[in-house]
């Protein structure tokens, strides 16, 4: 039996010349849900959304986690590498070296003034890995560290020497340095500084 307050919160309708409470079909049959079926139905949609949602932030957690974990281990991996220096190249890659030792990049250390040795902003384009330990722009400066691909079987397969991390964008590596942000840029002109140090 309906309460009184059911009973004001219905609305009469006449369906087929017979009336019917305001309450919509819920079933194919025709029949009518009570009040209390139609509480229990938004109910049910509730909680299902409300799972639906606990799945969805569930999965953006998950591919959140992973993301997080491929980039430590790539962190981790490209932070093993190490410098090897520019002597270390010398030993086989005589005539890069010897082209090398004539050019800018050799002396870019000793370019600058005493005070500016000491910066973090000089010193990370004026040195191999941003440290005096490694002055000038060495072979590494552009290539990468070499402690994964500097050894004779590594260097002697393309593919091998690419997947230990040698850098092979060079045009992208040198704008790094060579931009508004140096106090001496004059504007960069790839191909024809490549020409200078071709090697």
């Amino acid at each position: 039996m309906m309460s009184d307050t059911d009973m004001s919160s219905c609305r009469t309708t006449a369906v087929h010349g017979q009336a019917h409470l305001g309450f919509p079909k819920t079933s194919r049959n025709g029949a009518y849900a009570s009040s209390r079926q139609l509480q229990a139905g938004r109910q049910a949609r509730g909680e299902e959304k409300a799972m639906i949602n606990l799945k969805v932030v569930r999965n953006m957690l998950l591919f959140a986690g992973m993301v997080c974990m491929l980039f430590s281990t790539v962190t981790a991996w490209a932070a093993a590498r190490t410098y090897v220096g520019v002597e270390a190249c010398a030993l086989c890659h005589e005539k890069q070296y010897s082209i090398w030792k004539t050019s800018a990049h050799a002396k870019a250390y000793l370019d600058l003034g005493a005070g500016a040795q000491k910066d973090p902003r000089c010193l990370s384009c004026h040195t191999t890995g941003g440290t005096a330990a490694f002055p000038n722009v060495q072979c590494e400066a552009c290539h990468g560290p070499g402690s994964e691909y500097s050894d004779m079987e590594t260097m002697k397969n393309f593919r091998k020497v690419w997947d230990a991390g040698l850098n092979r964008q060079a045009a992208g590596t040198c704008v790094n340095c060579h931009n508004e942000n140096s106090p001496t840029y004059r504007g960069f002109d790839f191909k024809a500084s490549w020409m200078e140090i071709m090697h």
